[in-house]
C-alpha cells in the first residue's frame, strides 16, 4: 500500500511539472511569434496584393492595391496570443467597412522570410520585405 501511494504521489508530481513547464512554455512561444512577425511583410492573392507592417510596439498598418489601381490603407493593433495573430483595426480608408473589428489567424509557421496562417478555412502566406 506504501509503495502504490509513493508512486502515485510520482506520478501526481510529474503530471504537475508537465503541466506548468506547458503553462510557462506557451508565453515564451507566442513572444517568439511576436518578434518574428514584427517588420514588413507583402501578400498576394488573385488580382489583390498589400504590404503589412507589425510594428514591434504592437501598432500594424496595411496598405492593399485591387486590381492595379484601388488601394485600401487600414491601421490598428496586433498581438499574438496562444499561437494566434490578433488584429483590431481601429481606422480603415474603406468608409463602409466596420470599424473597428478584430481578426484572428491562426499561425501556422513563422521564419525570418515567410508567414502562413489561416483564418476560417483560408490560408495566407506573407513574405518578409523587411
Amino acid at each position: 500500500m506504501k509503495r502504490l501511494t509513493i508512486i502515485g504521489l510520482s506520478v501526481v508530481i510529474v503530471v504537475v511539472f508537465i503541466l506548468l513547464f506547458w503553462q510557462h512554455a506557451k508565453p515564451s512561444r507566442d513572444r517568439k511569434f511576436s518578434q518574428n512577425l514584427a517588420g514588413v511583410w507583402s501578400w498576394e492573392i488573385y488580382s489583390l496584393h498589400g504590404i503589412r507592417n507589425f510594428a514591434a510596439d504592437g501598432s500594424f498598418t496595411e496598405q492593399t492595391v485591387f486590381k492595379g489601381t484601388d488601394t485600401n490603407q487600414t491601421v490598428g493593433t496586433w498581438y499574438v496570443k496562444d499561437g494566434r495573430v490578433i488584429v483590431t483595426v481601429t481606422s480603415d480608408s474603406n468608409k463602409k467597412a466596420q470599424v473597428p473589428r478584430t481578426i484572428s489567424e491562426q499561425i501556422v509557421r513563422i521564419d525570418a522570410h515567410e508567414f502562413v496562417g489561416t483564418f476560417g478555412t483560408a490560408k495566407a502566406v506573407l513574405r518578409r520585405i523587411k
